[in-house]
């Protein structure tokens, strides 16, 4: 069996671990939490009808979606939901956090795709990684614009 999208998500730590400082871990370790949480709870949305039914048949069982599903169910999208949606409206604690949030989402975003864990497409047609990294980033911004009031910008 392939790795499952809470095992890459804890290989992307355990090298990140041996990188940063121990602060900026914390970030990461911090992001991909957040990230894991919301994947668990709305990654469900875009699932075909014979993923669906998996799904809930490992739900019932007590397993969540990222033990259930390999990574490359996951796509850009996954990530810009909870730059865009999630992390601004269910736990933003201002820009500054923010800013490390993203970086380290965006972080984890590169390294999957670098590692073939998700490809590198949206919609059919390929994109440069360059895009969608400016899309995850457009998608904190817009997000955070919306559902927060801060005076600085990010």
């Amino acid at each position: 069996m392939r790795k499952t999208i809470k095992q890459v998500f804890t290989e992307f730590l355990g090298e990140k671990k041996k990188e940063l400082a121990p602060r900026t871990y914390e970030y990461y370790n911090e992001a991909i939490r957040f990230l894991e949480h919301c994947i668990n709870g709305y990654g469900y949305n875009t699932l075909d009808e014979k993923d669906a039914k998996k799904f809930d048949e490992n739900f019932e069982k007590g397993i969540e979606f990222c033990d259930t599903f390999e990574p490359q169910i996951l796509d850009s999208s996954n990530f810009s939901e909870f730059l865009g949606y999630y992390y601004p409206k269910k736990v933003a604690w201002g820009r500054d956090r923010a800013k490390k949030i993203c970086g380290a989402t965006i972080a984890l975003y590169k390294w999957m795709v670098k590692n073939k864990h998700i490809l590198q497409e949206e919609d059919g047609d390929a994109i440069e990684l360059r895009e969608s990294v400016n899309y995850l980033r457009e998608a904190l911004k817009e997000g955070m614009e919306e559902f927060c009031s801060f005076d600085d910008e990010l």
